[in-house]
């Protein structure tokens, strides 16, 4: 039978004790995956226009070493980074802004451990152009004379002495004129054809008689999507403006401008009322409406 005495039976109690510690540290240690990865991105976009690329600049690191970095986006972007391997990775991907409204961008990070980790990046994205609906000029003819237009304002002046008073801000003017004049017209205050909104030598708002007149300048445009037009568009089409009036004007035209001021935009014509030019002897009081859409 072993004998053991206390002082050997405490020895004994003791070195196991210890073995058993140093057994828990060991299935510790080994069972540690280590600090998970740590997603962050720096220098990204967060307001841009329709038409401008999103550039979302990630950097990830961790304890282990990194077997995906990818970036999902609620505008239907999907991407993984080429060359993830290390314990830490810098990159960046971008997008294009196609629509207006917010895009949520999700980074997703894993490590070989499987561990994940994700952050994500808002971005607002502006359609970057102001529009003006149903904008309502009557011609020359019209009893009301409200003919005249500030673009900066989005305002229609009602009468020929309003507009002489707001000169700096007129930028259109509707007239009409006969078909070899060019017929139904929008026309800078500079342009002549302006002068025929009132043309009565004694009256002392007789555009001829305004000491601004402000030069617009016009060029007819296509564009196949109005509802879609962006910054980028406008930026686009308001190249090589020269005339001074937009002529001969029918319902859907689109014509690129730019104002005295440097507003550049487009607009289209959505209806007309009354004869497409002046003609001797007839009902010549009419109307036209445009939309209106104004590079920010």
């Amino acid at each position: 039978m072993l004998n053991l005495n206390f002082k050997t039976m405490r020895k004994i109690n003791f070195l196991v004790l210890i073995a058993f510690i140093a057994s828990v540290g060991f299935i510790a240690t080994s069972c540690s995956k280590g600090e998970a990865p740590v997603v962050t991105t720096a220098g990204s976009d967060t307001v841009v226009n329709v038409g401008d690329s999103i550039a979302i600049v990630v950097s990830v690191s961790g304890d282990n070493k990194l077997t995906d970095v990818a970036i999902t986006g609620t505008d239907g972007a999907s991407v993984k980074f080429d060359g993830v391997s290390d314990k830490t990775f810098t990159g960046t991907k971008s997008f294009l802004a196609s629509t207006a409204g917010t895009v949520t961008y999700t980074i997703t990070a894993t490590d070989k451990k499987d561990q994940i980790t994700s952050a994500t990046v808002a971005v607002t994205v502006k359609a970057g152009v102001t529009s003006y609906t149903a904008v309502l000029l009557n011609n020359n003819w019209s009893t009301t004379q409200s003919g005249f237009y500030s673009v900066t304002n989005n305002k229609v002046y009602q009468s020929l002495s309003e507009a002489k008073t707001n000169a700096t801000n007129v930028d259109f003017i509707h007239v009409l004129r006969a078909q070899a004049k060019g017929g139904r017209i929008i026309a800078a205050p500079i342009d002549t054809n302006a002068n025929q909104y009132n043309a009565d030598l004694t009256n002392a708002d007789r555009i001829g008689q305004w000491t601004v007149r402000n030069t617009t300048n016009f060029k007819k445009v296509t564009v196949t999507d109005w509802s879609t037009v962006a910054k980028k568009d406008i930026t686009t089409l308001v190249t090589g403006l020269t005339a001074t009036a937009a002529t001969s004007l029918v319902k859907d035209d689109v014509y690129a401008f730019q104002t005295q001021s440097g507003k550049k935009g487009l607009f289209k014509v959505t209806s007309v009322s009354g004869s497409d030019y002046y003609q001797s002897g007839g009902n010549n009081v009419g109307s036209i409406t445009i939309e209106v859409k104004i590079s920010e």
